[in-house]
């Protein structure tokens, strides 16, 4: 059964996760961080399913995100809220019998703001997405290959609402051995194209705890700079207090 740890690829048993964004700038030769561009805080439980998140811009709260799982259904429900606690956006997620997302209903208080439902392959891979503002008429697609790992390798965008192909557009993935994206490639299909590199640091579990982008747009400078701050429900390399070795005596004294 799918949960968020394994849709983010986090590895280990991960109980929180603070991504924060700065602005990089080269000074000496040297890539360093500049502005903090933005923050979000992400909570999971002991089943590996996101129950939280909060996203911060500018030094401040921008919204703060909800999620409950139903026991028995094969459904969530979450709840998007404006610092002050007014409701933004709320929804439905419901999947199918090993845990992947069909369909993706979202509502203010106006009523319904749009549906996306989701097509999968016989590996559990997505292969196809459609959205439906307002839950009525399909406005655009996309479709996704793979690679023999899984891997997201290329996304294909189609507008259905404009005339021609003037919002259309392609994008290619390539990945390192831990399947961590690693090349991001744009393509307009008009012409227009972006290209970004991706170097990572890791942590002792696998997870990347730092994550360096680079516009080969603009000749390879360093753009973004996104470090991480992986909490677990049992720390790497430490032993659990209350799991006792197999072989442990447990020693005993012999009142006086």
């Amino acid at each position: 059964m799918k949960n968020t740890l394994t849709t983010l690829r986090l590895k280990g048993k991960v109980k929180s996760l603070t991504e924060t964004d700065f602005a990089a700038e080269t000074i000496n030769g040297e890539t360093q961080k500049s502005d903090i561009l933005g923050k979000k805080i992400f909570v999971f439980n002991d089943k590996g399913n996101k129950v939280e998140s909060t996203e911060y811009q500018n030094g401040g709260l921008v919204f703060k995100t909800s999620y409950k799982y139903a026991d028995k259904e094969n459904k969530m429900e979450w709840n998007r809220c404006h610092a002050d606690g007014g409701l933004h956006q709320k929804g439905i997620f419901n999947y199918d019998e090993i845990g992947n997302i069909i369909e993706d209903i979202f509502y203010n208080s106006n009523g319904v703001v749009g549906k996306f439902t989701h097509v999968y392959d016989d590996n559990g891979n997505k292969i196809e997405e459609n959205y439906y503002p307002f839950g009525d008429v399909l406005s655009f697609k996309n479709t996704y290959k793979y690679d023999y790992k899984g891997n997201i390798i290329e996304r294909i965008h189609n507008d259905l609402e404009s005339e021609g192909s003037i919002d259309d557009w392609k994008e290619t993935y390539k990945y390192d051995d831990k399947r961590e994206m690693i090349e991001w490639n744009h393509d307009d299909l008009d012409g227009g194209w972006d290209k970004h590199i991706y170097k990572y640091i890791y942590d002792e579990t696998g997870n990347w705890i730092k994550q360096t982008a680079f516009d080969e747009f603009e000749n390879g400078i360093p753009q973004i700079i996104t470090e991480r701050e992986i909490e677990y429900y049992d720390e790497p390399g430490q032993p659990n207090p209350c799991i006792a070795p197999i072989n442990a005596t447990v020693p005993t004294t012999k009142p006086k």
